[in-house]
Protein backbone atom coordinates (compact mmCIF):
# COMPACT_ATOMS: atom_id res chain seq x y z
CA UNK A 1 0.00 0.00 0.00
CA UNK A 2 2.92 2.50 -0.04
CA UNK A 3 2.61 4.15 -3.19
CA UNK A 4 -1.52 5.01 -2.09
CA UNK A 5 -0.07 6.01 1.58
CA UNK A 6 2.08 8.65 -0.81
CA UNK A 7 -0.65 10.22 -2.40
CA UNK A 8 -2.77 9.63 1.15
CA UNK A 9 -0.21 12.27 2.86
CA UNK A 10 0.67 14.55 0.31
CA UNK A 11 -2.33 16.54 0.98
CA UNK A 12 -0.36 18.76 3.53
CA UNK A 13 -1.85 21.68 4.32
CA UNK A 14 0.87 23.60 6.49
CA UNK A 15 -1.21 25.35 10.31
CA UNK A 16 -0.21 28.44 12.11
CA UNK A 17 0.87 26.41 15.67
CA UNK A 18 4.43 26.92 16.67
CA UNK A 19 6.25 24.80 19.00
CA UNK A 20 9.40 26.18 21.34
CA UNK A 21 11.43 24.16 23.75
CA UNK A 22 13.10 24.80 27.03
CA UNK A 23 14.88 26.42 28.30
CA UNK A 24 13.27 29.92 27.26
CA UNK A 25 15.40 32.61 26.66
CA UNK A 26 14.50 36.52 26.78
CA UNK A 27 15.99 38.68 23.79
CA UNK A 28 17.85 41.64 25.42
CA UNK A 29 17.36 45.03 22.66
CA UNK A 30 20.12 47.44 23.03
CA UNK A 31 18.65 50.79 24.32
CA UNK A 32 18.48 53.27 21.28
CA UNK A 33 17.98 56.31 23.44
CA UNK A 34 17.64 59.24 22.50
CA UNK A 35 15.90 57.21 19.42
CA UNK A 36 13.13 55.04 19.93
CA UNK A 37 13.98 51.85 20.48
CA UNK A 38 11.77 49.41 18.79
CA UNK A 39 10.59 45.88 20.68
CA UNK A 40 9.02 42.79 19.91
CA UNK A 41 6.72 40.62 22.03
CA UNK A 42 9.15 38.75 24.25
CA UNK A 43 11.52 40.88 24.32
CA UNK A 44 13.48 43.26 26.66
CA UNK A 45 15.79 46.54 27.11
CA UNK A 46 17.76 47.92 29.98
CA UNK A 47 17.08 52.10 29.82
CA UNK A 48 18.63 54.56 32.22
CA UNK A 49 16.57 57.84 33.37
CA UNK A 50 20.06 59.97 33.38
CA UNK A 51 19.28 63.15 34.67
CA UNK A 52 15.66 63.78 36.35
CA UNK A 53 13.97 64.79 33.05
CA UNK A 54 14.71 62.14 30.34
CA UNK A 55 12.22 60.64 28.78
CA UNK A 56 12.80 57.07 26.94
CA UNK A 57 10.79 56.06 24.24
CA UNK A 58 9.68 52.46 23.13
CA UNK A 59 7.92 51.33 20.04
CA UNK A 60 6.07 48.02 19.18
CA UNK A 61 4.28 46.85 16.39
CA UNK A 62 0.91 45.74 17.95
CA UNK A 63 -2.48 44.56 16.35
CA UNK A 64 -6.27 45.28 17.10
CA UNK A 65 -7.32 43.17 20.15
CA UNK A 66 -4.04 41.82 21.50
CA UNK A 67 -3.74 41.97 25.04
CA UNK A 68 0.26 43.29 26.03
CA UNK A 69 2.09 43.01 29.10
CA UNK A 70 4.18 45.54 30.12
CA UNK A 71 6.49 44.55 33.26
CA UNK A 72 8.91 47.48 34.28
CA UNK A 73 11.43 46.76 37.54
CA UNK A 74 13.24 50.13 39.10
CA UNK A 75 16.44 49.49 39.62
CA UNK A 76 17.47 52.55 41.88
CA UNK A 77 15.78 53.73 44.64
CA UNK A 78 14.10 57.02 44.72
CA UNK A 79 12.85 56.40 41.12
CA UNK A 80 9.08 56.46 40.81
CA UNK A 81 8.72 54.73 37.16
CA UNK A 82 5.86 56.16 34.85
CA UNK A 83 4.72 54.82 31.89
CA UNK A 84 2.32 55.89 29.22
CA UNK A 85 0.83 53.49 26.43
CA UNK A 86 0.00 55.50 23.26
CA UNK A 87 -1.72 54.32 20.25
CA UNK A 88 -1.57 54.70 16.55
CA UNK A 89 -2.81 57.74 16.35
CA UNK A 90 -1.33 59.90 19.41
CA UNK A 91 -4.47 59.20 21.61
CA UNK A 92 -3.06 57.68 25.32
CA UNK A 93 -4.80 54.15 26.37
CA UNK A 94 -3.24 53.83 29.70
CA UNK A 95 -0.89 55.44 32.08
CA UNK A 96 0.97 53.68 35.69
CA UNK A 97 3.02 55.14 37.97
CA UNK A 98 4.64 53.31 41.08
CA UNK A 99 6.04 54.89 43.87
CA UNK A 100 9.86 54.73 45.37
CA UNK A 101 12.23 55.82 48.39
CA UNK A 102 15.63 56.25 49.81
CA UNK A 103 15.01 52.77 50.51
CA UNK A 104 13.52 50.81 48.22
CA UNK A 105 12.40 50.35 44.34
CA UNK A 106 9.39 49.68 43.04
CA UNK A 107 8.19 48.23 39.60
CA UNK A 108 5.12 48.12 37.51
CA UNK A 109 3.41 44.74 35.96
CA UNK A 110 0.71 46.18 34.02
CA UNK A 111 -1.50 45.48 30.85
CA UNK A 112 -4.16 46.67 28.14
CA UNK A 113 -5.93 45.39 24.99
CA UNK A 114 -4.74 47.48 22.35
CA UNK A 115 -7.81 49.17 20.45
CA UNK A 116 -6.17 49.29 17.20
CA UNK A 117 -3.56 48.05 14.54
CA UNK A 118 0.05 49.74 14.13
CA UNK A 119 3.00 51.12 15.83
CA UNK A 120 2.13 52.09 19.52
CA UNK A 121 4.52 54.18 21.73
CA UNK A 122 5.57 53.38 25.66
CA UNK A 123 7.46 56.43 26.94
CA UNK A 124 8.95 55.87 30.46
CA UNK A 125 10.29 58.64 32.70
CA UNK A 126 10.14 59.50 36.38
CA UNK A 127 7.09 60.55 37.48
CA UNK A 128 8.27 63.85 39.18
CA UNK A 129 10.65 64.49 37.16
CA UNK A 130 13.65 64.55 39.96
CA UNK A 131 15.45 61.49 40.63
CA UNK A 132 17.55 59.59 38.39
CA UNK A 133 17.96 55.74 38.19
CA UNK A 134 18.29 52.43 35.99
CA UNK A 135 15.42 50.09 34.91
CA UNK A 136 14.26 47.35 32.74
CA UNK A 137 11.40 46.94 30.79
CA UNK A 138 9.64 43.82 29.05
CA UNK A 139 6.87 43.38 26.34
CA UNK A 140 4.81 40.49 25.87
CA UNK A 141 1.72 39.30 23.99
CA UNK A 142 -1.15 37.37 26.35
CA UNK A 143 -1.20 34.52 25.72
CA UNK A 144 1.53 34.53 23.30
CA UNK A 145 0.69 33.24 19.67
CA UNK A 146 3.90 31.24 18.55
CA UNK A 147 6.03 30.93 20.75
CA UNK A 148 5.20 29.04 23.68
CA UNK A 149 6.60 25.51 24.33
CA UNK A 150 3.52 22.58 23.89
CA UNK A 151 3.74 20.43 26.63
CA UNK A 152 2.12 16.74 27.18
CA UNK A 153 0.98 15.65 30.42
CA UNK A 154 2.81 15.16 33.13
CA UNK A 155 6.03 16.92 31.75
CA UNK A 156 8.27 17.95 34.17
CA UNK A 157 10.67 21.02 33.19
CA UNK A 158 12.99 23.08 35.13
CA UNK A 159 13.72 27.01 33.58
CA UNK A 160 14.54 30.36 35.19
CA UNK A 161 12.99 33.75 35.27
CA UNK A 162 15.80 36.14 34.22
CA UNK A 163 15.63 39.15 34.02
CA UNK A 164 13.06 39.69 37.23
CA UNK A 165 10.58 41.08 34.46
CA UNK A 166 10.63 38.04 32.51
CA UNK A 167 7.77 36.08 31.05
CA UNK A 168 7.56 32.41 30.91
CA UNK A 169 5.12 30.72 28.61
CA UNK A 170 3.80 26.67 28.36
CA UNK A 171 0.78 25.60 26.45
CA UNK A 172 -1.33 22.71 26.82
CA UNK A 173 -4.43 21.09 25.44
CA UNK A 174 -7.42 20.42 27.27
CA UNK A 175 -10.96 19.31 26.75
CA UNK A 176 -14.27 19.34 28.56
CA UNK A 177 -14.55 17.41 31.89
CA UNK A 178 -10.16 17.59 32.47
CA UNK A 179 -8.95 18.15 35.84
CA UNK A 180 -5.57 19.47 35.41
CA UNK A 181 -2.96 20.15 38.30
CA UNK A 182 0.08 22.38 38.02
CA UNK A 183 2.65 21.94 40.79
CA UNK A 184 5.29 25.11 40.68
CA UNK A 185 8.51 24.96 43.00
CA UNK A 186 10.60 28.28 43.40
CA UNK A 187 14.49 27.11 44.08
CA UNK A 188 15.74 30.85 44.83
CA UNK A 189 14.99 32.46 47.85
CA UNK A 190 12.95 36.35 47.24
CA UNK A 191 11.57 34.41 44.15
CA UNK A 192 7.74 34.96 44.78
CA UNK A 193 6.73 32.78 41.85
CA UNK A 194 3.32 33.78 40.28
CA UNK A 195 1.27 31.60 37.75
CA UNK A 196 -1.84 32.35 35.45
CA UNK A 197 -3.83 30.25 33.40
CA UNK A 198 -5.32 31.55 29.88
CA UNK A 199 -8.17 30.06 28.49
CA UNK A 200 -8.27 29.57 24.17
CA UNK A 201 -9.83 32.96 23.80
CA UNK A 202 -7.24 34.77 25.66
CA UNK A 203 -8.92 34.85 29.14
CA UNK A 204 -7.63 34.59 32.33
CA UNK A 205 -9.04 31.34 33.46
CA UNK A 206 -6.61 30.64 36.98
CA UNK A 207 -4.12 32.66 38.95
CA UNK A 208 -2.25 32.07 41.90
CA UNK A 209 0.86 33.49 43.66
CA UNK A 210 2.79 32.05 46.52
CA UNK A 211 5.58 34.78 48.72
CA UNK A 212 9.44 33.71 49.36
CA UNK A 213 11.53 36.10 51.23
CA UNK A 214 15.43 35.99 51.99
CA UNK A 215 15.37 32.87 53.76
CA UNK A 216 12.73 30.53 52.26
CA UNK A 217 11.71 29.74 48.77
CA UNK A 218 7.80 29.37 47.56
CA UNK A 219 6.33 26.91 45.81
CA UNK A 220 2.67 26.46 44.75
CA UNK A 221 -0.47 23.88 43.63
CA UNK A 222 -3.22 25.14 41.22
CA UNK A 223 -5.61 22.62 40.10
CA UNK A 224 -8.09 23.37 36.95
CA UNK A 225 -11.32 22.04 37.09
CA UNK A 226 -14.40 23.09 35.44
CA UNK A 227 -13.21 23.38 31.79
CA UNK A 228 -15.61 23.47 29.52
CA UNK A 229 -13.68 25.04 26.44
CA UNK A 230 -11.21 22.03 24.39
CA UNK A 231 -8.52 24.35 22.90
CA UNK A 232 -5.00 25.19 23.60
CA UNK A 233 -4.14 26.71 27.44
CA UNK A 234 -1.28 28.74 27.90
CA UNK A 235 0.19 29.24 31.84
CA UNK A 236 2.44 32.49 32.19
CA UNK A 237 4.73 32.35 34.77
CA UNK A 238 6.65 35.24 36.26
CA UNK A 239 8.37 37.00 39.36
CA UNK A 240 5.06 38.58 41.36
CA UNK A 241 6.69 41.66 42.05
CA UNK A 242 9.04 41.70 38.57
CA UNK A 243 12.17 42.44 41.05
CA UNK A 244 13.50 39.25 41.29
CA UNK A 245 15.02 36.50 39.65
CA UNK A 246 15.93 32.74 39.93
CA UNK A 247 15.04 29.30 38.66
CA UNK A 248 11.64 27.30 39.28
CA UNK A 249 10.63 24.03 38.16
CA UNK A 250 7.12 23.08 36.94
CA UNK A 251 4.79 19.82 35.75
CA UNK A 252 1.53 19.94 34.24
CA UNK A 253 -0.28 16.98 35.12
CA UNK A 254 -3.76 15.71 33.87
CA UNK A 255 -5.46 13.88 36.90
CA UNK A 256 -8.66 13.21 35.49
CA UNK A 257 -10.50 13.75 32.38
CA UNK A 258 -10.27 12.43 28.39
CA UNK A 259 -7.15 14.17 27.87
CA UNK A 260 -5.57 12.11 30.77
CA UNK A 261 -2.95 9.03 29.55
CA UNK A 262 -4.34 5.87 29.62
CA UNK A 263 -3.20 2.91 31.70
CA UNK A 264 -1.61 1.34 28.94
CA UNK A 265 -0.86 2.45 25.12
CA UNK A 266 -2.21 0.80 21.95
CA UNK A 267 0.92 0.63 20.16
CA UNK A 268 4.16 2.57 22.15
CA UNK A 269 6.80 3.68 20.92
CA UNK A 270 10.05 3.93 22.47
CA UNK A 271 9.16 6.44 25.62
CA UNK A 272 11.66 9.25 24.69
CA UNK A 273 11.18 13.08 24.47
CA UNK A 274 9.35 12.72 21.48
CA UNK A 275 5.32 13.25 20.97
CA UNK A 276 2.81 12.88 18.66
CA UNK A 277 -0.39 14.87 18.85
CA UNK A 278 -3.33 14.19 17.05
CA UNK A 279 -6.72 16.23 15.81
CA UNK A 280 -9.60 15.18 13.77
CA UNK A 281 -11.77 17.88 11.65
CA UNK A 282 -10.03 21.08 13.78
CA UNK A 283 -10.63 19.63 17.13
CA UNK A 284 -7.68 20.34 19.45
CA UNK A 285 -4.83 17.60 18.64
CA UNK A 286 -4.31 15.57 21.82
CA UNK A 287 -1.57 11.93 22.87
CA UNK A 288 -4.68 10.38 23.96
CA UNK A 289 -6.78 8.52 22.89
CA UNK A 290 -4.50 7.01 20.61
CA UNK A 291 -7.01 5.22 18.13
CA UNK A 292 -9.90 7.04 16.64
CA UNK A 293 -12.97 6.59 14.13
CA UNK A 294 -12.44 8.18 11.08
CA UNK A 295 -14.20 8.65 7.64
CA UNK A 296 -12.82 9.52 4.09
CA UNK A 297 -12.56 13.21 3.37
CA UNK A 298 -11.98 13.80 7.42
CA UNK A 299 -8.84 16.56 8.03
CA UNK A 300 -6.15 15.02 10.07
CA UNK A 301 -4.05 17.38 12.31
CA UNK A 302 -1.05 16.33 13.21
CA UNK A 303 1.96 17.61 15.32
CA UNK A 304 4.96 16.17 16.43
CA UNK A 305 8.14 17.77 18.80
CA UNK A 306 10.23 17.58 21.19
CA UNK A 307 9.38 19.88 23.89
CA UNK A 308 12.74 19.42 26.06
CA UNK A 309 14.81 20.25 22.66
CA UNK A 310 16.66 16.06 22.95
CA UNK A 311 15.89 15.93 19.02
CA UNK A 312 16.08 19.10 17.73
CA UNK A 313 17.88 18.98 14.57
CA UNK A 314 17.60 15.35 14.21
CA UNK A 315 16.01 13.66 10.86
CA UNK A 316 12.30 13.72 11.63
CA UNK A 317 9.50 11.44 9.82
CA UNK A 318 5.94 11.02 10.21
CA UNK A 319 5.06 7.69 8.09
CA UNK A 320 1.59 6.57 7.69
CA UNK A 321 1.19 2.88 6.34
CA UNK A 322 -2.25 1.82 5.29
CA UNK A 323 -3.02 -1.83 6.09
CA UNK A 324 -6.24 -4.38 6.53
CA UNK A 325 -7.87 -4.35 10.05
CA UNK A 326 -6.02 -6.90 12.16
CA UNK A 327 -2.66 -6.80 10.38
CA UNK A 328 0.06 -7.13 13.30
CA UNK A 329 2.41 -4.48 13.75
CA UNK A 330 5.64 -4.99 11.73
CA UNK A 331 8.58 -3.91 13.88
CA UNK A 332 10.83 -3.52 10.54
CA UNK A 333 14.62 -4.10 11.24
CA UNK A 334 13.78 -5.79 14.70
CA UNK A 335 12.96 -2.30 16.24
CA UNK A 336 9.82 -3.55 18.19
CA UNK A 337 8.82 0.02 19.01
CA UNK A 338 7.94 0.83 14.84
CA UNK A 339 4.52 0.33 14.05
CA UNK A 340 4.68 1.43 10.24
CA UNK A 341 6.91 0.10 7.35
CA UNK A 342 9.72 2.46 6.05
CA UNK A 343 8.05 2.19 2.61
CA UNK A 344 4.93 4.59 3.65
CA UNK A 345 5.62 8.26 3.22
CA UNK A 346 7.91 10.18 5.53
CA UNK A 347 7.23 13.96 6.19
CA UNK A 348 10.29 16.40 7.41
CA UNK A 349 10.10 20.34 8.37
CA UNK A 350 12.70 22.26 5.33
CA UNK A 351 13.70 24.92 8.06
CA UNK A 352 17.11 23.10 8.94
CA UNK A 353 19.61 20.72 7.91
CA UNK A 354 21.59 18.24 9.32
CA UNK A 355 24.58 17.21 6.81
CA UNK A 356 21.99 17.82 3.91
CA UNK A 357 18.93 16.38 5.90
CA UNK A 358 16.33 18.77 7.00
CA UNK A 359 16.18 18.20 10.86
CA UNK A 360 13.17 18.81 13.76
CA UNK A 361 13.39 22.63 13.73
CA UNK A 362 12.87 23.62 17.58
CA UNK A 363 9.09 24.82 16.63
CA UNK A 364 8.37 21.14 15.57
CA UNK A 365 6.16 19.73 12.86
CA UNK A 366 2.67 20.68 12.40
CA UNK A 367 0.43 20.00 9.48
CA UNK A 368 -3.25 18.94 8.29
CA UNK A 369 -4.04 16.16 6.18
CA UNK A 370 -7.24 15.67 3.90
CA UNK A 371 -7.97 11.68 3.85
CA UNK A 372 -9.59 10.28 0.74
CA UNK A 373 -12.53 8.31 0.51
CA UNK A 374 -11.44 5.68 -0.55
CA UNK A 375 -9.80 4.37 2.84
CA UNK A 376 -13.00 3.30 3.93
CA UNK A 377 -12.80 -0.59 5.62
CA UNK A 378 -8.98 0.56 6.04
CA UNK A 379 -7.01 1.17 8.84
CA UNK A 380 -4.38 3.79 8.83
CA UNK A 381 -1.54 4.24 11.71
CA UNK A 382 0.34 7.26 11.80
CA UNK A 383 3.84 7.39 13.83
CA UNK A 384 6.43 9.75 14.18
CA UNK A 385 10.11 8.90 14.15
CA UNK A 386 13.72 11.04 14.46
CA UNK A 387 16.83 9.24 13.31
CA UNK A 388 19.36 9.55 16.62
CA UNK A 389 22.59 8.68 17.69
CA UNK A 390 21.38 10.21 20.73
CA UNK A 391 18.02 7.98 21.01
CA UNK A 392 18.37 5.37 23.76
CA UNK A 393 18.95 2.50 20.92
CA UNK A 394 21.41 4.89 19.14
CA UNK A 395 19.74 5.02 15.73
CA UNK A 396 16.14 6.30 16.18
CA UNK A 397 13.52 7.72 18.44
CA UNK A 398 9.56 7.13 17.99
CA UNK A 399 6.29 8.26 19.15
CA UNK A 400 3.17 6.17 20.14
CA UNK A 401 1.79 5.27 17.13
CA UNK A 402 -2.25 6.26 16.69
CA UNK A 403 -4.78 4.35 14.63
CA UNK A 404 -7.36 5.06 12.33
CA UNK A 405 -10.52 2.80 11.91
CA UNK A 406 -11.61 3.53 8.37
Amino acid sequence: MAKFVVFFLTLVVTSGLALAQFPQIETEIVSADPSPTLLSYGQWSAGSISIATDIDIFVFQGSLDEQVIISVDGLSTNLDISLRLIDPAGVQLNAWTCSANGFNTCSLFVGDVLQSSGIHTLVVQDSGSDNTGNYRISLEQAPPQLSAPLIPSNFNWTDSISPTTDVDWVAFAAQPGDQIQINIDGLTTNLDMFAAVYAPDGSVFASQACSANGFNTCSLTMTLSGITVAGIYHLRLSDDGVDNAGGYSATVQCIFGPSCPLPFVNLPGSNEDLFLAIGLNGAVATQFPDTHTATGGDVIDIVMWSPAGTFTGSAPLIVADVRVPGTPSPSPFGFPELHVDFGSFLLWSPDTTVFGIPGLPINGINFSVNTPVSLANFTVIIQGIVLSCGSVNGVLAATDAHEFAF
